[in-house]
């Protein structure tokens, strides 16, 4: 099969973006799909109390229906992005979304929990396609130049997905029921499909179908043996742990440690998304000026100056919200800064390896959270020590991943 040329592969792109369908709309599409993770997560949380009463199940049960789709989008993300380089974006989003959609409407028809845990699975499978994908689809139409823009108008979009989906669906649930959520799940799935058909155009024309066979493993090992491509993957995923880690802590420690009311946790918890989206601003209006291992760097060596602080305060001085929550905003405001170099970086160090690339991205992000905040855990002891510990080893690790990406630039 005949490779075209890059530069004519990428003015292609842009003339199906710029001729077919205006720029604003297809970024708008790609902002909608990105949402799909935030709505499957987020918007299921207020709805465990109503399931775990219908049902008669146990909390450890009930939870299932929230870990397993965690997991199950973790995995596909690696394959959604495999797939996508040899068959294609927009076939694989299109079944994605369906898969979404699909999941989310036997979810509002479940019989029983384990019906229901099924079913999350579906839709968890399918939301995944919205986080690699969208990043895939950006790379190949934008090319490397405009990418880190875009990348932080995504996560600017799930950003604001996570801080939107817990109130509508608390809302909806007060005055319907939790299958009325589900229903909502769904259709905003569908209608997310439609639009993707309607606005997007398949942008990678540049793969070999006859390689659809035994090779996912071979660009794993591609990939991972370039070493600045495992330090991107690497460093977005530790930072993101010093986040998650932190959250979850600090809603344990307000309750449990200051005896402070959940309202307080809710206004002071704030601070995050605000930071995180100054920090993706920040990284757009710098894209283009600032290179973007310098960016990694300075969000890696905020997030460490940050939790050095706050180790030190927790150790040293008495402990109160603020001093919980205000570290938060610049530990999110580092990861705003870093994580959208890091994901350009990591995506087009194999240019061929695009797809694959963001999705072992995406699996790192959700992967290395998940590890630090279980090892919490198993370490916590009701004051803030434990987390303090945790958010410095996740961004010492952060740091040293950017730094190899630093000294490795051409």
């Amino acid at each position: 099969m005949q490779r075209p040329k890059k530069m004519d592969y990428f003015k292609n792109c842009l003339d199906v973006v710029g001729k077919k369908k205006r720029v604003n709309v297809f970024l708008s599409t790609l902002g909608l799909i990105g949402l799909l993770f935030p709505f499957t997560q987020h918007l299921f949380f207020p709805l465990t109390p109503y399931i775990k009463e219908e049902f008669g199940s146990t909390d450890t049960i009930t939870q299932l229906a929230i870990s397993v789709p965690s997991f199950i989008m973790a995995l596909m993300t690696l394959i959604y992005g495999s797939i996508s380089d040899r068959c294609g974006r927009l076939p694989v989003l299109i079944v994605g979304i369906i898969l979404y959609a699909l999941g989310g409407l036997l979810s509002a028809l479940a019989p029983s929990i384990t019906f229901l845990i099924i079913a999350r699975l579906i839709q968890g499978a399918g939301a995944a396609c919205g986080m690699v994908l969208a990043r895939a689809i950006a790379r190949d139409v934008f090319g490397m130049e405009h990418l880190v823009r875009i990348i932080a108008f995504l996560t600017m979009m799930i950003s604001i997905g996570s801080m939107i989906a817990p109130v509508l669906s608390s809302f909806l649930v007060e005055y319907t029921d939790w299958r009325a959520v589900m229903f909502f799940s769904s259709a905003f799935g569908a209608i997310i499909a439609v639009l993707a058909w309607a606005n997007l155009n398949e942008t990678n024309p540049i793969r070999n179908t006859k390689k659809t066979h035994n090779r996912f493993f071979t660009d794993y090992i591609l990939l991972f043996k370039n070493i600045r491509f495992t330090a991107f993957v690497l460093q977005s995923g530790f930072i993101s742990a010093a986040f998650f880690s932190l959250a979850s802590a600090n809603s344990l420690l307000m309750n449990e440690f200051l005896n402070l009311p959940t309202t307080d946790f809710g206004l002071f918890f704030l601070l995050f998304p605000i930071g995180y989206l100054l920090g993706n601003f920040t990284s757009s209006q710098l894209s283009g000026r600032v290179s973007i291992e310098n960016m990694i760097f300075a969000g890696s060596l905020l997030l460490i100056v940050t939790s050095s602080v706050f180790g030190a305060w927790v150790w040293l001085i008495s402990v109160n919200a603020w001093v919980l929550f205000v570290p938060g905003f610049f530990i999110t405001f580092a990861q705003g800064l870093a994580l959208p170099s890091a994901q350009t970086g990591a995506i087009g160090t194999i240019p061929s390896l695009s797809g694959t690339a963001a999705g072992i991205g995406v699996f790192m992000q959700m992967f290395w959270p998940g590890v630090f905040v279980q090892l919490y855990g198993f370490l916590s002891d009701g004051t803030p020590t434990p987390v303090a510990i945790i958010v410095l080893i996740a961004s010492c690790l952060s740091l040293l991943s950017a730094v190899i990406i630093w000294i490795t630039r051409d």
